[in-house]
């Protein structure tokens, strides 16, 4: 059995239902095969409850999403089917990280163009094609929770102090499939930034520019041409750099005396913006700066001051085996 603690098997065999049922909920939207069902509900749960939540849970929590991802869980069914072809130990994914981040960048700035149902599931039944075919070429988490998956990117980025450490659920024991485990490293928010690699510091120099700049720009309608497309990236691929030459700079200027604390700066700058662009279109305030969205907004943002800057922080990994993680 690939998961023995039922607590854990139980969450995620309701996460897949969860996910089986947003996805014939999204199909609706377009299709209206269940006419009792009011149009762009899917959407709606998929955007305003289940994406929306994503970056908090990344933030607090991100063992438990670690250990109950449908996508994770299909990228592991040939290794633990064992008709996987790849069994050799510490498989190096820093390329299919980088590809991963890539995709990532595509897609984002792609919601503004195709922000339709039928577009939105294409894209995630594609996301558990690759994965499992990913699952298929090499073992267990190297290829997808390690490698290819976009959303890792999102996770290092507001993962950096997490509440607790979870049991892996999926690796005990430790099968050594990639080197280094982003799953096992211990957080390290007053990490040395100058022996970060060149992913990590235009991930968390870059994405404050590229949500800010994602916000900046209004959802595509009608045809689809060049200008459209130039339109959608321009303005959130542009401010993506603009934020990541800053964090460079500050990464020179400080001269690693206290440059370490960019990467928290910068990772709080990028959750904080996208809850207070984001908030208002959630709770469909009609004024987005009422004073009831305001005292909203603040809270948010109180909040992640004291997780970021205020609370303590243990070195801890998102997951924990029943060894010690070094």
């Amino acid at each position: 059995m690939i998961i023995k603690n039922n607590y854990w098997q139980r969450a995620q065999l309701l996460t897949l239902i969860a996910c089986l049922l947003v996805v014939i909920l999204m199909l609706n939207d377009s299709f209206q095969f269940i006419s009792t069902l009011p149009v762009g509900i899917g959407q709606k749960i998929f955007w305003d409850i289940i994406i929306f939540s994503a970056p908090m849970i990344f933030l607090i929590i991100p063992g438990i999403w670690r250990n109950i991802c449908p996508v994770g869980f299909l990228s592991l069914l040939p290794t633990n089917l064992k008709v996987n072809l790849d069994h050799n130990p510490y498989n190096q994914s820093a390329k299919l990280l980088y590809w991963g981040f890539i995709i990532l960048v595509i897609l984002i700035p792609l919601r503004h163009i195709y922000n339709t149902s039928v577009i939105e599931v294409s894209v995630l039944l594609i996301t558990g094609l690759i994965a499992i075919s990913s699952g298929f070429i090499y073992n267990k988490k190297s290829g997808w929770c390690n490698g290819l998956c976009p959303l890792i990117h999102v996770e290092k980025l507001y993962g950096i102090k997490p509440l607790k450490s979870f049991d892996s659920i999926y690796c005990k024991p430790c099968k050594q499939c990639v080197s280094p485990c982003l799953d096992l490293t211990k957080n390290d928010s007053l990490s040395n930034l100058k022996e970060k690699s060149m992913l990590d510091r235009v991930l968390f120099g870059g994405f404050p520019g590229l949500i800010w700049g994602w916000f900046q720009v209004e959802d595509h309608s009608g045809l689809i041409n060049y200008k459209s497309i130039l339109q959608s990236y321009q303005v959130p691929l542009t401010s993506m750099f603009v934020t990541f030459v800053l964090f460079e700079l500050f990464r020179i200027i400080l001269n690693n005396k206290t440059s370490f604390y960019l990467k928290p700066f910068f990772s709080f700058s990028a959750i904080s913006l996208y809850y207070w662009y984001r908030l208002p279109q959630v709770v469909e305030a009609i004024y987005p700066y009422s004073m009831e969205v305001q005292i909203l907004r603040l809270i948010i943002i109180g909040f992640f001051i004291w997780w970021y800057f205020i609370r303590g922080n243990k070195q801890i990994a998102w997951l924990s085996l029943d060894r010690k993680i070094n």
